[in-house]
């Protein structure tokens, strides 16, 4: 913005406006709010969680990665990374974790040093639960993906402005008692409530149960299997 110091690969700290004109670079001009939004609010904290996230998953991947070559330099057994052992124990992270290590260790045939001991039982804990603790690493990387998802997609500022016809539509949404507004209806609506600014379905309990009673629910062993065919394409 050209205010201040920066620092320059050639020169260290130097005044901005000077950093800026040796580089051939114009000072950023913010519009409204724009500065706002890089120290206050939510914007900043999310895009940091974003590519927070971002690394965390692509951590627990070379994770899987590692395991799956220490097993094999180890002349450990792929059995306990059968998909049949990780289906009937649906953990969605845990069996994604499983078909990432075969993929690495299975990727058309078996491994020839895993099949080097046929006769071996089992491995240690830290190469045969390797799904089991990698995996809830990577349902929380899930879970906190798809709160960022929703945040970065949400609408934070104060006050709200909405057209008329958005808000006599959501009159038309409110239940009886009204306190509630099913928001995933409302237009622009995506299924979240905002802060609650001048609409008291922020502090109010879940719409009942029958409002959605005709979607189909989403299988979670359906989800997971779908993502793990995906791995082993």
């Amino acid at each position: 913005m050209g205010e201040g110091d920066m620092w320059a690969p050639q020169g260290g700290i130097a005044p901005a406006a000077e950093v800026l004109a040796r580089a051939n670079l114009t000072p950023i001009r913010l519009g409204a709010k724009e500065g706002l939004a890089m120290i206050n609010g939510t914007q900043l904290i999310a895009s940091l969680g974003a590519e927070a996230v971002e690394r965390a998953g692509r951590a627990a991947r070379l994770a899987d990665y590692i395991a799956a070559l220490s097993l094999e330099v180890l002349c450990g057994t792929n059995r306990a990374f059968d998909p049949l052992i990780h289906c009937v124990r649906p953990h969605s992270g845990q069996m994604e974790s499983a078909a990432r290590v075969r993929s690495v260790l299975m990727p058309t045939a078996p491994s020839e040093l895993c099949m080097s001991h046929p006769k071996q039982v089992q491995d240690a804990y830290s190469l045969r639960c390797v799904p089991q603790v990698h995996g809830i690493t990577q349902d929380t990387i899930e879970f906190v993906r798809r709160i960022l998802n929703t945040e970065l997609n949400s609408a934070t500022d104060n006050p709200m402005v909405f057209t008329q016809e958005q808000v006599d539509a959501s009159e038309s949404l409110r239940t009886s008692d009204g306190d509630r507004i099913a928001c995933k209806d409302a237009p622009g609506g995506n299924g979240r409530k905002g802060d609650g600014q001048d609409i008291k379905a922020a502090d109010a309990s879940p719409p009942p149960a029958t409002a959605n009673a005709g979607a189909k629910p989403v299988d979670p062993l359906e989800a997971a299997n779908r993502k793990i065919a995906a791995l082993e394409r």
